[in-house]
């Protein structure tokens, strides 16, 4: 457990890897994390999660570094945990034996692809010594394992390695 105001330290180191985690209002009783545990075990991930978990804020579950779910009142939020998946995919292409510090892309990138889609489908473009591209695809639903990755590109994020700056285009 983690306290609310510590939520952007955590996502400062934050990996994806089998996280799930759900803010609550308070420290909970046992009985509460038994029973926050087992409605987040057993909900329909086509419905909101958050109206379930009375004083939540954020609802976060992560598979590998495959697909996220997050579901925040905390606008936020979601362009945070965004950003940082882009820049940890970024760095995956960039890390040879040696660790590397990709800064988050600012958040009004973030910001406006979730504007634009609340599904985006995310993988590796173009890489070269200069640059990183993101290529990114505007998904109808819930992406997961075993469905085909979309074909089309609908945003590109590039990442310039040299200046160590974010850029947004679309296609």
């Amino acid at each position: 457990m983690i306290r609310r105001d510590d939520l952007r330290r955590f996502l400062t180191d934050w990996s994806p890897y089998e996280l799930a985690w759900v803010d609550v209002p308070g420290a909970p009783t046992p009985e509460q994390v038994d029973e926050i545990a087992l409605t987040m075990g057993t909900m329909n991930l086509d419905e909101p999660a958050l109206p379930e978990m009375v004083g939540s804020r954020v609802w976060f579950s992560g598979h590998d570094d495959c697909y996220v779910t997050v579901e925040s009142t905390n606008s936020v939020v979601p362009p945070a945990i965004l950003g940082r998946l882009m820049a940890l995919l970024v760095g995956s292409a960039l890390v040879d034996e040696s660790p590397v510090d990709v800064p988050d892309p600012d958040d009004a990138i973030a910001e406006t692809l979730i504007e634009q889609s609340p599904c985006w489908v995310g993988r590796l473009g173009t890489v070269s010594d200069d640059s990183v591209t993101v290529d990114l695809s505007a998904v109808a639903g819930r992406w997961r394992l075993g469905h085909q990755l979309p074909e089309r590109v609908d945003r590109t994020v590039t990442y310039d390695v040299n200046q160590r700056v974010w850029h947004s285009f679309s296609r």
